[in-house]
């Protein structure tokens, strides 16, 4: 029941404006932004390369527009900067945020208009935030941000070199009528885990969608649950 509200919500979210503004969120007790906080790593933590413009909701459904933020996903949280201080967003009193491109000079990943990411979706661990690529009446496609974070020694003249790095290993879920399943993004395996393998597979040819980028991803979830769900009763 708390899925289906939070899915319910997200659809009034996408296809209206009727939050209320409210005012800057306060920095009185936020941190100093440290340039070298993760000196010495490589890869990257944020899901965004730099501070974006979103938008936040919190548990009122109330509105903090155009808000420079980026999404931690080592900590699980979302910082918001008023360009010297960062906050990091408490989960339990916000529960959505939309980058959209209009509002931003960065493109967005695979083109993409907008990107929403809703926290509680997950029956596990209801304050993470999920990123929601596909969201039909029925069909939900999202994808659970993760990195792990590897370390080795490097012996090199002497001297003991300690390398850490992070590594993206996110995990996507199939939501159908309710049921979550876990999917990989590889087109075998994906198709075996939707079914009709046959008829998606030569959708997919006719379509000449290679599964390549979030929004071909998007397309077949439209497409199957338009064609391959059984009605329900």
């Amino acid at each position: 029941m708390r899925f289906a509200l939070l899915f319910s919500m997200l659809v009034l979210l996408l296809q209206s404006d009727i939050s209320a503004q409210q005012d800057r969120i306060i920095f009185d007790n936020a941190q100093k932004i440290d340039n070298d906080r993760y000196k010495g790593y490589k890869g990257n933590p944020y899901y965004f390369k730099i501070w974006v413009y979103g938008d936040v909701y919190n548990q009122n459904g109330e509105k903090y527009e155009d808000l420079l933020l980026n999404y931690n996903i080592e900590s699980s949280t979302f910082e918001v900067t008023n360009g010297e201080r960062y906050l990091e967003l408490d989960p339990r009193y916000y529960w959505a945020v939309t980058v959209k491109q209009d509002k931003n000079v960065v493109d967005l990943e695979d083109d993409r208009d907008s990107i929403v990411f809703i926290r509680g979706l997950l029956p596990d661990d209801e304050r993470k935030f999920v990123e929601v690529l596909y969201n039909g009446s029925r069909v939900k496609l999202l994808k659970e941000l993760y990195v792990a974070l590897s370390s080795k020694k490097i012996e090199n003249v002497g001297q003991t070199i300690k390398l850490k790095r992070f590594n993206r290993k996110d995990k996507h879920f199939l939501v159908v009528d309710g049921e979550y399943k876990k999917i990989k993004m590889k087109k075998k395996d994906a198709l075996k885990t939707m079914g009709p393998e046959k008829e998606l597979k030569n959708w997919l040819k006719s379509s000449k969608n290679k599964l390549k980028k979030d929004k071909d991803w998007m397309a077949l979830m439209q497409y199957y649950e338009e064609n391959h769900l059984s009605p329900i009763r």
